[in-house]
């Protein structure tokens, strides 16, 4: 018999119905190899069971399960000023942010997603990873505030 074939045995075995011990069954103690052949089954199983790490059963947080932070927030707490200026990736379109936490742009006003849309003609966009600020010479995404903030907020 090949593994596979006893492994379907296996799940066959411990699928089907069980008998249930009679009241003077109950409490006599058997022999391992005169077990009834599912109970036998069940415990190999149980013991080919592996244990892992706690590290290895830890769940890595989803990006969806962080608190949300609105954009506007970002200006309230002056991680932003308005009147800044946002920069693309690649530095070609610009938008100022608003006191009210919309950005405009020459041609629109609205969310940071719809003005990053607007301006790549595109149907949607992810604003905080599409909008840049200028810190120290360097463009960093505007999601880098964002997580700044979650993390000021979460202690």
């Amino acid at each position: 018999m090949d593994r596979e074939t006893y492994e379907r045995f296996v799940d066959a075995l411990l699928a089907a119905p069980v008998s249930e011990f009679k009241e003077w069954e109950r409490d006599t103690p058997y022999f391992e190899g005169c077990l009834p052949i599912e109970v036998m089954a069940a415990r190999g199983r149980i013991a080919a069971v592996r244990r892992v790490s706690d590290e290895a059963l830890a769940v890595t947080p989803s990006k969806r399960d962080a608190p949300r932070i609105p954009f506007g927030q970002l200006v309230e707490t002056r991680l932003l000023e308005p009147g800044e200026v946002l920069v693309s990736p690649c530095g070609r379109h610009e938008a100022r942010v608003r006191v009210d936490g919309t950005l405009v742009c020459a041609e629109a006003t609205n969310s940071i997603h719809k003005v990053g849309a607007h301006v790549q003609r595109a149907p949607s966009c992810n604003g905080w990873t599409y909008w840049h600020i200028r810190r120290e010479g360097e463009r960093v995404p505007i999601d880098v505030l964002r997580a700044q903030l979650r993390a000021a907020t979460a202690d």
